[in-house]
Order: C-alpha cells, then structure tokens, then sequence
C-alpha cells in the first residue's frame, strides 16, 4: 500500500478500506454521470421524478474527508481488499481481485486478444529481422506473465504481483482458446 494509505489505515481516519473506497468509488461515479447527464441537456440537474439532486452528498463514513469529488477520477479497486477481511481465505480474495482487475481492464483495453494483437503487430514489425517467425498473442500474455516475474525478482516489489500474474494466466488461457 502506498503511505498515504497506510498512514492514514493505521492512524484509524480509515477502518474500512474496502467499504471507504466504494463509497468514494459511487460518489465520484455518480457525480462524473450527473455532470454527463447536464452537460448533454439544457436541463437542470436534478431528477424531476424525485426531486432528489443528481449530485450525492457524502455520507458520515467520508464526509470529514477533503474530497474534490467533481473534478476527481474513479478510483481503482487496487486498495479495497488490502486489509484483512474475516474469514475469506488470501488466495480466494487474491483470485477475486483478479477478476476485478480483469473486467476493468477489458473495459478499458478491449479484449486481451485484441488488446494483446496491436501489442504483438508492433513488436513484430520492430523486430522482424530478430525473430525467426512472428509472436503471437498468446506469447506475448507470456512476456507480461516473465515481465511480472522479473519485477518482482528486483527491488520494485509490490504487492499486486500476485494479481497481476493471475490475471494474466486468464488472459494467456484466452488468448490460446480457438
């Protein structure tokens, strides 16, 4: 965890990583989708069904927080499970993790297969007289997998490491699926 994070974990201005970060996370959301909302319209930004404004207050769990909420990003999940959570065994929250990073980054990225093709097309076209035949996609969920490993061997541990690798022996099986 950075710091930050764990400064503020351990000095008790945040018991509930998980549940302080979603909370956050619909906040931000919310307000990014309001804002959408009223710049596409001459409407006001309230909802006329509910009177009830599009744009949430916190509530009690953050509001002693100094949030800049309309102008800030969705935060990642990255942190939501970084403390310990009862009963739910390391490698279960690490799987599910990974599924979360996963889905976010296929949003984000497109499909590994596609996403993992543009990669592959430029490697190739840049190291054509190297290669005796050209990568594939499924090599290349490869080299991020020994990429992943190589990191962790260094100093730049992180903790994600683990995710990180599941997440793309998901992508590898993906990419070698017909």
């Amino acid at each position: 965890m950075p710091e930050e994070i764990v400064t503020a974990v351990e000095g008790g201005h945040i018991t509930d990583v998980t549940a302080s970060n979603r909370i956050i996370r619909e906040l931000v959301e919310a307000r990014q989708q309001a804002k959408a909302c009223c710049e596409g319209s001459r409407m006001s930004c309230t909802d006329s069904s509910t009177k009830a404004t599009l744009f949430p207050e916190p509530d009690e769990a953050i509001e002693d927080l100094d949030l800049d909420l309309d102008s800030a990003e969705p935060l990642p999940g990255a942190f939501d499970d970084s403390l310990p959570t009862s009963g739910e065994p390391p490698a279960e929250r690490l799987l599910e993790r990974a599924v979360a990073v996963i889905r976010q980054r296929r949003q984000s990225y497109g499909p590994p297969r596609e996403h993992f093709a543009k990669t592959v097309a430029a490697i190739n076209a840049i190291f054509a007289h190297k290669l005796r035949e050209p990568l594939t996609v499924a090599d290349w969920a490869q080299v991020m997998i020994l990429d992943k490993l190589a990191r962790h061997q260094g100093t730049a541990k992180t903790a994600d490491t683990p995710i990180d690798l599941a997440g793309y022996a998901a992508c590898l099986a993906e990419c070698e699926e017909c």
